[in-house]
């Protein structure tokens, strides 16, 4: 677990045998400790395996598992800037994604990571068996490509292994793949090996933020009402419903 503090500093705290607690090692911490080197935060991601962070100045940060080159900085971890057996593969330090500047929105997914940029385009790292990353194959990349086929967009979310884009009209837009064929990414017939390129969510417009969840993705439109779609074994849509490819209201809510 990390939280963000309002004096830009991030804490994180629980297991870290792959180096996301940010600490500069693999100790377990069961209280809040301070990431190592992080100032001026302004947003928070973290995921199963490492976790991320979008600084003031418009740069993003990463740490952890770098097994899938899901940090952004070229490397797959063996021979970075943590080599030997038990740095491979894990970065317990923050360190730049890629080189970017100008983000908007950083999201950690499973095994992938995806930045918003000022331009409105999108760009991702990691795995991408599913089409995750977005750019029309599916193959891992250990430095970030851009997203194909979306413009103008102004925030990202990344989900297990799916990712969604919500751009400035309003619209939100996802690729990748989830555990039912295409019910994360709100289409009842996209492809079960995944899509690899942005298509846009049916039936949703007007909406003002996104969150992408374990197989299930959810978004608060400009009336103050939820609507979600994926996976819901546990309820999480909020509708009652075990899993739809469409998004449905949570119900029992007042506006958000």
């Amino acid at each position: 677990t990390c939280a963000l503090k309002e004096d830009g500093t991030v804490w994180c705290w629980g297991h870290n045998n792959l180096g996301m607690l940010g600490q500069g090692g693999f100790a377990y911490y069961p209280t809040p400790v301070q990431v190592l080197g992080l100032t001026d935060a302004v947003a928070l991601s973290a995921r199963r395996y490492h976790t991320c962070a979008l600084k003031a100045d418009g740069t993003a940060w990463c740490w952890g598992a770098n097994h899938q080159g899901q940090l952004g900085n070229g490397d797959d971890g063996c021979g970075g800037p943590y080599p030997g057996d038990q740095g491979c593969k894990k970065v317990p330090t923050p360190i730049q994604f890629a080189d970017f500047t100008g983000l908007t929105a950083v999201a950690a997914g499973k095994e992938h990571t995806c930045v918003s940029k000022s331009d409105g385009t999108v760009w991702c790292s990691g795995r991408n068996d599913g089409g995750q990353l977005g750019d029309g194959t599916q193959e891992d990349k250990t430095t970030p490509v851009q997203v194909v086929g979306v413009t103008g967009v102004a925030t990202v979310a990344a989900g297990e292994d799916h990712t969604c884009a919500l751009t400035t009209d309003g619209t939100v837009w996802c690729w990748g793949t989830g555990y039912y064929p295409g019910y994360t990414l709100g289409s009842f017939c996209w492809p079960q090996e995944g899509q690899t390129m942005p298509m846009p969510v049916a039936n949703l417009a007007e909406v003002a933020s996104l969150s992408a969840g374990f197989r299930y993705t959810c978004a608060i439109k400009t009336d103050g009402t939820l609507w979600c779609w994926g996976r819901a074994n546990s309820g999480q849509l909020g509708d009652g419903s075990l899993w739809t490819p469409f998004p449905v209201e949570a119900t029992g809510l007042p506006p958000l």
